[in-house]
């Protein structure tokens, strides 16, 4: 695990100061780089109602020439100890080939605690809000969504398999002139597919939905509705806990 942690830690480090780099470079092109290149660190820290704690990391970065890089890590103690039980993380690259067509092509590496057990995706993503008969939708109810089409697996266990997921990705501003942008509902659902032999389709769901309200500047109290399918115990709980937001 230690090592596995190491990795993600290099691969975070990297990316920011290649972000810094093109910041730093001649004036004209940090102007340039300024108006496109954006990021920010999320602080999470929960306890769950299955009695236990999450402590999570996103980060997310704007890179040159139209590449994004974004990664989830949770880092899960055992119940009613201060120990980590726990370690999952989601890497990922995303490209835009076409400046003005809202789809980019996705690359997510996803690690685990234990071993034989990581996964990679390729896919394509696409961002509805981007499109011009939609943004002015988008921005009328302040809602950003995507849909990420994982549309080839690779697997220690499985090998290669083709249309595994399909994951959604939201975020609500909710009445943000009345409430001067303090209150938000976001969160995820992974829509994983299973293929049976009768050929019928089932999906098993993770999911969570948070609400934040922000208490002082970039500081927020938050509550989360989880739901994971695969769980062998308890498939859902309630999160609560504190998020800070640095951006850059």
């Amino acid at each position: 695990m230690i090592r596995k942690i190491t990795i993600i830690s290099c691969i975070a480090g990297l990316l920011c100061l290649v972000q810094i780099s093109v910041q730093g470079q001649d004036s004209t092109a940090t102007t340039q780089a300024t108006s496109s290149s954006t990021g920010f660190l999320d602080f999470n820290g929960y306890y769950d109602t299955r009695e236990f704690s999450v402590y999570t990391l996103n980060i997310f970065s704007q890179l040159p020439k139209r590449f994004e890089y974004f990664s989830l890590t949770n880092f899960q103690g055992d119940k009613k100890t201060a120990d980590l039980d726990n370690f999952y993380t989601e890497q990922n690259v995303r490209w835009k080939p076409v400046p003005k067509i809202p789809i980019d092509l996705t690359a997510q590496w996803i690690i685990r605690s234990g071993t034989g057990n990581d996964n990679a995706f390729l896919g394509i993503l696409w961002k509805p809000g981007d499109m011009a008969a939609l943004a002015p939708v988008f921005k009328s109810i302040n809602l950003y969504y995507f849909a990420n089409l994982h549309i080839v697996r690779l697997s220690e266990h499985t090998g290669v398999k083709f249309f595994r997921q399909l994951e959604h990705v939201y975020k609500l501003n909710i009445l943000p002139k009345l409430l001067d942008n303090r209150v938000y509902i976001g969160g995820f659902a992974d829509q994983n597919v299973e293929y049976h032999d009768n050929g019928k389709v089932s999906f098993n769901w993770v999911t969570e939905h948070q609400l934040g309200v922000m208490v002082l500047k970039q500081f927020y109290v938050v509550v989360e509705y989880r739901i994971n399918e695969f769980s062998p115990t308890e498939k859902s709980g309630v999160g609560y806990g504190l998020q800070y937001v640095i951006n850059y």
